[in-house]
């Protein structure tokens, strides 16, 4: 029964909190004004637009909502200019009516940068609008133009652009700003305030069954509402589901609700809690989306770093979808706080609660090993097509819900403690690889070994103790690049792979064995620059998303702190895999993205490695003569997808043995083709140059080739490959080349964990002892993988246990690994970072 209470207290306090939320909702009315953008920006973007002349650049555009606050354009000015030319930015109707006329002077645009130009009118958004760009009163300068690129989306109509001939639609880089009053969100918290004021004037009272019902309404309804609100906060993505998805959530939140109800036995407070606790999570998952564009995970949520970063580093600002989702998290626990409910018997709480834990439990377990680039056998997730995009989590999380996507990447928060591990034996290990390499120390350094550590035995001092110039390290970590011929032999009319084979003067080159196959770029690159093997860290963990942060020790770490400059070049968008605040954290002093580039050469749809190859050489010649400079290129010309046509590339390859069956190969094996070019006139570029440079070049993964053709020539499908076989698909290729004499060293097989160390002893640069470790490690396991480990004589073992002569190596590494990323409080730093004096350049 529901009626009014007669408490002429509680109404009016009902009624004050009624109004007091609605006078805040007006006092606040600024809050539902949305403020939104929409970015136009598509492939091969160049600084074609050309703004100079009598008739001026101009995009049509259809607005995407009403009220159009801004246009941002990105223009290269080349150069910071005092020009005294003045830039005219106009927004015209179909009738050619001027809306919106500003002038900005050349001298106050940076170049490479968006302009923003406000406009503040209100358009129809059926009706189609041009804004133009001219420059006036250029003199001797060079003239500054807009970025351009492929249309890509239908809200930019036709661009004209004087003197522009091609065919092809082009669109300027632009972003729109947009303000829209969201009446609808605006009366819809009227509304849930009117009833939080109505709901507390009202008494409830229910018989045992009538309350059975409800109890179970509340319990079947409220998790499906919270799911509703939690997806409203990640970025609107409720109805972008499929209908699998919604089941697998409902049912995940269902099981939750239920057993901490059987937990705590009291419904009200259990759903108020639960609640609660998903609401909180969706908060801080909106705000990390809002300001850093990535989704909250588990770690964060544990840990607290996000919400104390959020709320220390940005403005917290309040919106509608938050003032909504707020106020109906509010009535909810006002009309839940009436359903009293309670289970009587232990044994019945106890059943509820274990069956929800089993339950609960299965459906975690078939939420891990999901990442859409590997095929797990007899995944119930991947059957229902819910898979983790793991190098795009925004997506992830929209797609496939903020419970599942924190779900999925929950299988890497926990690391397991490697046995025996301790800060003391860390340090004993440390202290034991000083002592064994003492041969290669200055007679101080000796003397404080002595001291430091009580050695009796005396070394002599074995190398001459003389300044090295240190070299330039361009590092090429090159996309999918591979000798697909490594892993089974095969025919093609014309050689794929002419100059890296056949590099062999001052060179060092050997088949690498790495930890991904078909993508997972991050973990190779995290193998490289931090000398750690993804072989002690949990299957499917990404710890560029997980794991690393500014104590985590690094290559560019090290070069830095003995002078070099150290620099990221990444021909893409710059936010994949959490790269900027990555590679700040690891003290690169500059990254460079797609957006860097200017007027690119594109091989498809990505930019090719003899641009990529060219931007490295643009910022050697950049630095400070004399001064060394470690650049970092992860190139993307070889990036798969290679089941398009286009028409931007020459199939020159041909499978001789299978013709007309595997298309997606002979088109990878035509761009690798290219790729071996590019770095043919990379590698005669140093070989011209002056100052001593090492170029190292390896490939992060083996292409995914979907289409079979790993089946066929290995004779067999890659289900039912045995660990040995599928190994092969974890084999890329590397070379260390120098342009002064170096020891050359064909066929040594190592794996990507190694491959930093062997460029710092060519180098000749001095190692901290983790890496003079790895050095010794090297010698008696070259190959240390997930997939499988190698020792000096050949011999595979499936995993460290199956290793009995020398698993002091790995359990010295495992704690080594563990240390310098999870134990900040006894964190080794000396072990990591301070270099000692070793021998350079001696590979054998």
């Amino acid at each position: 029964m529901v009626k009014f209470t007669k408490n002429k207290y509680r109404r009016i306090l009902a009624v004050a909190f009624a109004l007091i939320l609605v006078i805040a909702l007006i006092a606040c009315f600024d809050v539902f004004v949305d403020q939104t953008s929409a970015s136009y920006s598509g492939q091969q973007s160049k600084t074609a637009g050309n703004m100079v002349g009598d008739v001026p650049l101009s995009q049509s555009f259809k607005p995407e909502k009403a009220h159009l606050s801004y246009i941002e354009v990105r223009i290269a000015t080349y150069y910071n200019t005092n020009s005294s030319a003045i830039m005219h930015f106009n927004v015209l109707n179909a009738e050619g009516e001027v809306l919106t006329h500003m002038e900005k002077p050349i001298s106050e645009i940076t170049d490479d940068e968006y302009v923003r130009f406000p406009v503040d009118q209100r358009l129809h958004t059926s009706e189609t609008y041009t804004y133009t760009l001219n420059i006036e009163g250029l003199g001797w300068e060079k003239a500054p133009m807009a970025w351009i690129s492929l249309a890509s989306k239908n809200a930019q109509k036709s661009m004209f652009n004087p003197g522009d001939l091609t065919d092809k639609p082009h669109q300027v880089n632009a972003q729109f700003g947009y303000e829209q009053l969201n009446m609808k969100a605006f009366f819809a918290a009227i509304g849930l305030s009117l009833l939080c004021g109505l709901s507390l004037m009202t008494e409830i009272k229910l018989g045992k069954r009538a309350m059975m019902v409800a109890a179970a309404a509340t319990l079947l309804a409220v998790p499906f509402l919270v799911f509703f609100i939690a997806e409203m906060l990640n970025d609107w993505s409720f109805f972008d589901k499929k209908i699998e998805v919604y089941l697998v959530n409902y049912l995940f939140y269902l099981l939750i609700f239920t057993f901490l109800f059987s937990i705590i036995n009291r419904l009200c407070i259990s759903v108020i809690i639960s609640s609660a606790l998903f609401y909180t999570v969706a908060v801080i998952n909106y705000f990390k989306l809002l300001f850093r564009g990535e989704p909250v995970q588990i770690w964060d949520i544990v840990t607290v770093r996000t919400a104390l970063n959020v709320s220390g580093e940005y403005p917290l600002r309040l919106s509608s979808v938050l003032v909504v989702t707020f106020l109906s998290m509010l009535l909810l626990s006002f009309l839940v706080v009436r359903v009293r409910f309670s289970l009587k018997k232990f044994r019945s709480r106890a059943l509820v609660s274990l069956s929800c834990f089993v339950l609960a439990s299965m459906l975690v377990v078939s939420l891990f090993n999901t990442d859409r680039y590997s095929i797990a056998p007899n995944s119930l997730m991947q059957s229902l097509g819910i898979t983790n995009n793991v190098w795009n989590q925004p997506s992830n999380y929209k797609k496939n819900g903020l419970l599942l996507g924190i779900t999925m990447n929950a299988q890497d928060l926990l690391v397991e403690v490697p046995a025996g591990y301790s800060e003391k034996a860390v340090v004993d290990a440390a202290a034991l690889t000083e002592v064994k390499r003492a041969r290669y120390a200055t007679r101080d350094e000796l003397q404080r070994t002595y001291q430091r550590f009580a050695v009796l035995d005396k070394y002599e001092n074995t190398r001459a103790d003389m300044p090295i110039t240190k070299p330039n390290i361009i590092v090429i970590m090159n996309e999918s690049f591979a000798d697909l011929s490594d892993i089974a032999p095969f025919e093609t009319d014309e050689p794929v792979l002419e100059f890296i084979p056949a590099l062999k003067e001052n060179t060092i080159s050997g088949d690498l064995y790495v930890s991904t196959y078909g993508g997972g770029t991050a973990n190779s690159e995290f193998e490289f620059l931090t000398a750690h093997s993804m072989a002690f860290l949990p299957t499917g963990s990404v710890p560029y998303l997980q794991y690393v942060n500014e104590n985590t020790s690094t290559l560019p770490k090290l070069l830095k702190a003995v002078g070099y400059q150290t620099v990221a070049i990444h021909p893409y968008e710059a936010s994949g895999w959490n790269r900027p605040e990555v590679y700040e954290d690891f003290q690169f002093d500059k990254f460079m993205s797609e957006d860097d580039f200017k007027n690119p050469d594109y091989l498809r749809s990505y930019v090719s490695d003899a641009d990529s190859y060219a931007k490295v050489i643009e910022t050697f010649e950049k630095k400070t003569s004399g001064e060394p400079i470690f650049i970092f290129n992860v190139t993307m010309q070889n990036h798969g997808g290679y089941g398009k046509t286009y028409d931007n590339i020459n199939y020159d390859v041909k499978l001789s043995e299978y013709p007309g069956m595997y298309p997606e190969t002979e088109q990878y094996l035509s761009v690798v083709k290219s790729t071996d070019d590019a770095t043919r006139d990379l590698i005669e570029y140093f070989s011209q140059q002056e100052e001593p440079t090492i170029v190292c070049f390896f490939g992060d993964h083996l292409p995914s080739m979907k289409n079979g053709f790993y089946d066929e020539i290995l004779g067999q499908s890659l289900s039912s490959m045995d660990a040995a076989t599928m190994q092969k698909l974890y084999e890329t290729d590397y070379f260390i080349w120098a342009n002064y004499d170096i020891k050359e060293v064909e066929n040594k097989d190592v794996s990507l964990n190694y491959l930093s160390t062997m460029v710092l002893d060519v180098a000749g640069i001095d190692m901290p002892l983790y890496n003079v470790y790895l050095k010794d490690m090297m010698e008696e396991f070259p190959i240390v993988t997930p997939m499988g480990i190698f020792d000096k004589d050949g011999v595979r073992y499936d995993c460290v246990s199956a290793i009995s002569d020398g698993s002091e190596w790995f359990s010295d590494y495992a704690r080594f690994v563990y240390n310098d990323l999870f134990d900040e409080a006894g964190h080794v730093t000396g072990f990591f970072e301070y270099p000692m004096r070793t021998e350079p350049s001696v590979v054998n």
